[in-house]
């Protein structure tokens, strides 16, 4: 059983590395994920059914389900934080999405090799709220990244002809309004 555990978190670990650099499309990220995820659980069940987890509860049915759970939570907040693209955000950020998104698996596994409840449990909470976190930084810091560009001319007469349109509209509804 443990060496079981052992082939599932290399396979694991060996579908972690394409999903590091963030070039794919949702399709192919969703099925290495996916598949990541399964072998995850696998490997994390071996674990328990070796009797290695025993001290994190009574049941090994519940133990198991708590596994299930953690790497869903695991799957989900890593799979939330790859779909951003951290190549369009100022420079200090691509590299924590990144190392968030490969370490939150990392330190799920440990945590059963460990093996720490707790650890296991921190990173299963933490892992959707830290997701959730980047994303709501990525728009801000999408802004910014692009305000340090120099507009092009072909940019500028867009803008400018938006402008002018929103400008007439806005004096065609006052107009209307002074009726």
């Amino acid at each position: 059983m443990q060496t079981l555990a052992i082939a599932f978190f290399l396979i694991a670990a060996l579908l972690s590395a394409p999903l590091l650099p963030n070039k794919m499309n949702v399709i192919p990220l969703l099925v290495l994920s996916g598949a990541r995820a399964i072998a995850l659980a696998a490997a994390l069940l071996f674990r328990v059914a070796s009797g290695r987890v025993d001290s994190w509860g009574s049941s090994r049915f519940m133990l198991g389900l708590m596994t299930i759970a953690g790497v869903v939570s695991v799957t989900a907040g890593c799979f939330l934080i790859q779909t951003l693209r951290e190549d369009e955000v100022p420079v200090p950020w691509p590299v924590v999405y990144r190392v968030t998104a490969g370490l939150l698996p990392i330190l799920l596994a440990a945590s059963a090799f460990l093996p720490s409840r707790k650890l296991f449990l921190i990173v299963a909470a933490v892992a959707p709220v830290v997701a959730v976190l980047l994303i709501s930084t990525w728009k801000p810091l999408n802004v910014k990244y692009y305000e340090s560009f120099p507009k092009s001319s072909a940019c500028a007469g867009y803008d400018n002809m938006k402008e002018s349109r929103c400008a007439a509209g806005r004096s065609s509804v006052e107009s209307s309004l002074s009726r």
